[in-house]
C-alpha cells in the first residue's frame, strides 16, 4: 500500500513538475516569440505599419516588456455612429482599473543618463469615450521617484472635443527626486525643500485654440534652497513660501 501511495505521489510529482516546465517556456521563450513575429503581421493586415523589437515576459513575476515599439496609423479603430461628428474612432472604454503599477520613464538623449520610477500607481477609468455624451470620469494617485511625494488628479474628460475638468494634487513633491533630468541644463545641485500643489481646473482644445482656467489654487514651497554645483553657500533660500488664488 505504502509503495502503491509513493507510486502516485512520485507520477503526480513529476506530472507537477512538466507542467511547471511547460509554463516556463512557454512564458520565456514562447510567448516573446510570437509577440515578436506575429504582432506586425497583425497590424500589416490591417494596413498599420508597426515594428517590435526584443520582447521579454516573465511568467512568475507577471511582467511583459517591450521595446523599440512603433505604430504608425491615424485611426486604429473604424469611425463609429455617434463619433462622426468629432471627426475620431468610435472609442469607449466602460470600466478600466490599473491597480498597483509601475511607471519607470528614462531620458538617454542628454549627457547623463536619467530614469525614475512611479510606483505605486493607481488609475481608474469609467466612461471615457469618442461620443460627444456623456463625460467620462478618471482618477490617478501616483507615489513620484524617490519618495518624492504623491499626485492625486481626478475630474471629468469629453474626448470630443477634447475638454476636462477636476482637480490635481501634489503633495509633499521634493524637486530633489528628478532632478537628475535637469541637471544637465543647470549649473546647480539638488535643490532642498517640498512643494505643495492644489489647484481646481477646466482645460479645453478645440480648433487649434487652447484654453486653460486654474481657480482655487494653492501653492506652498517650504525650507527651499538652491546653489551651485560647487558652491558651499546657497544662492537662495526660502522658509516658507504660500500662495493662494481663488
Amino acid at each position: 500500500m505504502a509503495s502503491r501511495t509513493a507510486k502516485i505521489a512520485g507520477r503526480l510529482a513529476a506530472s507537477a513538475a512538466l507542467l511547471l516546465a511547460g509554463y516556463a517556456l512557454a512564458g520565456f521563450f514562447l510567448l516573446p516569440y510570437l509577440v515578436e513575429r506575429y504582432v506586425p503581421r497583425y497590424a500589416q493586415e490591417r494596413s498599420i505599419r508597426a515594428s517590435i523589437g526584443e520582447v521579454r515576459v516573465n511568467p512568475f513575476l507577471f511582467t511583459f516588456e517591450a521595446k523599440d515599439c512603433k505604430f504608425e496609423e491615424k485611426r486604429l479603430f473604424p469611425t463609429a455612429s455617434g463619433s462622426a461628428e468629432s471627426g475620431l474612432p468610435g472609442v469607449l472604454v466602460r470600466h478600466a482599473r490599473l491597480g498597483l503599477g509601475r511607471l519607470t520613464f528614462c531620458n538617454e538623449s542628454g549627457p547623463t543618463a536619467a530614469c525614475a520610477q512611479f510606483d505605486p500607481i493607481d488609475l481608474e477609468l469609467d466612461g471615457i469615450s469618442t461620443w460627444l455624451e456623456p463625460a467620462g470620469r478618471y482618477a490617478l494617485t501616483a507615489r513620484l521617484p524617490g519618495g518624492g511625494g504623491e499626485l492625486r488628479w481626478r475630474g471629468e474628460l469629453y474626448l470630443a472635443p477634447f475638454q476636462s475638468s477636476g482637480r490635481i494634487e501634489l503633495a509633499k513633491f521634493k524637486p530633489a527626486a528628478v532632478w537628475q533630468f535637469f541637471q544637465d541644463r543647470f549649473n546647480l545641485a539638488d535643490p532642498s525643500g517640498t512643494l505643495d500643489f492644489k489647484a481646481d481646473y477646466q482645460v479645453a482644445f478645440e480648433h487649434g485654440v487652447s484654453k486653460l482656467l486654474l481657480k482655487d489654487l494653492s501653492l506652498a514651497l517650504t525650507k527651499v534652497g538652491l546653489r551651485a554645483s560647487k558652491a558651499a553657500e546657497p544662492m537662495l533660500e526660502l522658509k516658507t513660501l504660500y500662495l493662494a488664488i481663488s
